[in-house]
C-alpha cells in the first residue's frame, strides 16, 4: 500500500489542464498556468568545440556609461546604411569580397580610428596606440616608427617601451597637421624626451594668444610664428 506521501505526489502531477492545484507549501490553491514550472536540468551534455545555445552574458553596466551606450547605438544606427551602400558599390563593380578581408578585419579597422585612453588623457591625450594608428594610416609597424626616428610623427613611451600617439598631431584624413614635423625637429634638438615636447605643445602659450602650439597649428595660424618659439625653447632646453 502506497503511503500518504507518495499519494501527494502523485496528485500533484496528474492534474488536468485547467483543474485547481494546491500548493504542498503553502496550502493555496492555484491555477495551472501560475504555477512555475522548473527549468530542466542542464544535463545534457554538449560535444566539445560545438557552439553554445545559451546567450552571451552582459557585463553589468557601471554607472556613468549610459552617454557611451547611446553613443554606441548611434554609431552603430550611422554605420548600416553606409556600410550597406560601400558594399552594393562593390558588388557592382564586381569586387571580390574575399579582397575585403574577414567581418573581424573589417571590424577591427573601422574601431582602429577610436582613440585608446591613457593617464595622461587630460593634459596631452588622448592617444592612438601602435595597432591602432598603423591600422588606419595603412602603413606597417617599421613605417611608423621610422617616422618616429625622423621626427614626423611624436610618439610618447610608456613605462613598458611602447609607443603611444597623440591623436592632435593628424587631421580627420589622416595626413600630419601642417608645419608640425618642422616644429617637432626643432624641440628634439633641444630634448630627446616626447613627452616634454608633448607638454610643450599642449600648454596654453602667452606668446600666441594663449593658444597652444598644438592648436595654433592646428587653426593654420603662422607656422613661422611657432617654428620660431619651438628653435628658441630647444635652446634654452639645451643648456
Amino acid at each position: 500500500m502506497a503511503n500518504l506521501s507518495d499519494k501527494r505526489a502523485a496528485s500533484s502531477t496528474s492534474h488536468k489542464k485547467g483543474e485547481v492545484i494546491r500548493s504542498a507549501s503553502t496550502g493555496r490553491y492555484l491555477k495551472e498556468s501560475a504555477v512555475k514550472r522548473s527549468p530542466r536540468s542542464a544535463t545534457t551534455r554538449r560535444i566539445p568545440g560545438s557552439p553554445t545555445t545559451e546567450p552571451p552574458q552582459r557585463a553589468p553596466r557601471s554607472a556613468g556609461t549610459t552617454q557611451w551606450d547611446h553613443l554606441e547605438e548611434r554609431i552603430l544606427a550611422a554605420l548600416r546604411p553606409q556600410l550597406h551602400v560601400q558594399l552594393r558599390r562593390a558588388a557592382v563593380t564586381n569586387v571580390d569580397p574575399n579582397t575585403l578581408g574577414s567581418p573581424d578585419d573589417i571590424a577591427a579597422s573601422m574601431v582602429a580610428v577610436l582613440p585608446a585612453s591613457h593617464p595622461f588623457d587630460d593634459v596631452i591625450g588622448p592617444f592612438y596606440d601602435t595597432a591602432g594608428l598603423t591600422r588606419w594610416l595603412d602603413i606597417s609597424r617599421q613605417a611608423l616608427h621610422q617616422r618616429v626616428k625622423a621626427a614626423t610623427v611624436l610618439g610618447c613611451p610608456l613605462d613598458d617601451g611602447t609607443l603611444v600617439y597623440p591623436v592632435w598631431q593628424f587631421l580627420n584624413n589622416g595626413a600630419s597637421v601642417p608645419g608640425l614635423a618642422e616644429v617637432l625637429k626643432a624641440l628634439h634638438a633641444g630634448t630627446d624626451d616626447p613627452w616634454q615636447i608633448a607638454l610643450w605643445l599642449s600648454a596654453p602659450n602667452e606668446d600666441l594668444d594663449g593658444m597652444p602650439a598644438r592648436e595654433w597649428l592646428r587653426n593654420n595660424r603662422s607656422r613661422q610664428r611657432v617654428l620660431a618659439l619651438a628653435h628658441q625653447t630647444a635652446s634654452r632646453w639645451a643648456q
